[in-house]
């Protein structure tokens, strides 16, 4: 059970990234 909920949060992490840099490739963008 920890085993998923490790790769839950590492999912969450990428998720966090990859949505930070799309909204700074909009910012500039923009």
């Amino acid at each position: 059970m920890s085993k998923l909920w490790d790769d839950l949060k590492e999912n969450m992490k990428d998720w966090s990234n990859s949505a930070v840099e799309k909204a700074e490739e909009m910012s500039r963008i923009a």
